[in-house]
């Protein structure tokens, strides 16, 4: 007996060549007195499932890809205890490129135990819910390097559900933050010190936007002119500037304002 399953053959089907899969079975056939008179063959063509096969499979691959070169790090957790299934490429490269599959996430990975990571996949897994975060401060302390890695993560974690609604994993998905989190709080570190120096002068000092728009002050300011802050956050320049001199103050910031010069001029300004 010869069996062949989805065996790829060449036939020549409204004479052209075509490209098909079967399954072929030969069994022999005897006759009354035992000897094999011939045999029988049974032909299935199995093409239209071989191809579906295929392009599943070939959709497999190229989600698999995608997978492993997302630039933010991924990770499948199975089960209560958050085994992983599947890791990329970017989720080795912040853990440090540890052993991960097969393990749970609080033995592969303690210091997420240790920032609550954990407990929030837990819960998630209990009840269902998607978890967000951002900016989200984690210490790593990955093997081959010489001391913990401070970075900061924005993450989801995302429940999945089988047929019967259960959940029976969660899907993490992130990016590391860590550069973004250290512009901003450069940026506000640079605010505060604007707002600490301006403070401190004895000059009246305040901010326009564009539009004209006062959106700071400092305390010389509403000191001198007698008006508290919310009279003039958010509108114009008009309760300072002299009346007489408003046309031509607002003539120089226009022209300042569209080319970028700087404006030097002498205006009156309103006091208490």
């Amino acid at each position: 007996t010869l069996s062949y399953q989805d065996q790829e053959l060449t036939l020549h089907r409204s004479g052209q060549p075509e490209q098909v899969w079967m399954n072929l079975d030969y069994s022999p056939i005897r006759d009354g007195e035992g000897r094999i008179a011939g045999v029988m063959a049974v032909v299935v063509e199995t093409s239209s499932k071989v191809k579906a096969e295929r392009h599943v499979a070939a959709e497999r691959a190229r989600l698999q890809t995608m997978f492993e070169q997302a630039p933010g790090f991924m990770c499948l957790l199975e089960g209560r205890e958050h085994r992983y299934s599947l890791v990329n490429e970017a989720y080795r490269a912040l853990t440090g490129n540890r052993a991960l599959l097969g393990m749970p996430v609080a033995e592969a990975v303690p210091e997420l135990a240790e920032h609550g990571i954990v407990e929030l996949l837990d819960r998630s897994f209990a009840d269902g819910s998607t978890f967000r975060a951002e900016g989200a401060p984690l210490t790593l302390r990955n093997p081959g390097q010489d001391g913990p890695t401070r970075t900061h993560i924005d993450f989801v974690l995302q429940p999945l559900r089988d047929a019967d609604g259960a959940v029976f994993a969660t899907f993490v998905e992130g990016n590391d933050v860590t550069e973004r989190v250290s512009a901003e709080r450069a940026l506000r570190a640079s605010e505060s010190r604007f707002r600490t120096f301006a403070q401190a002068m004895p000059n009246h000092v305040w901010a326009v936007r564009d539009d004209g728009k006062v959106e700071w002050i400092n305390d010389r300011v509403h000191e001198y002119a007698g008006l508290a802050p919310e009279a003039l956050l958010g509108h114009g320049s008009d309760q300072l500037v002299h009346p007489d001199d408003s046309d031509r103050y607002h003539a120089l910031w226009a022209s300042s304002a569209a080319t970028g010069a700087p404006l030097d001029a002498e205006i009156r300004v309103r006091r208490h």
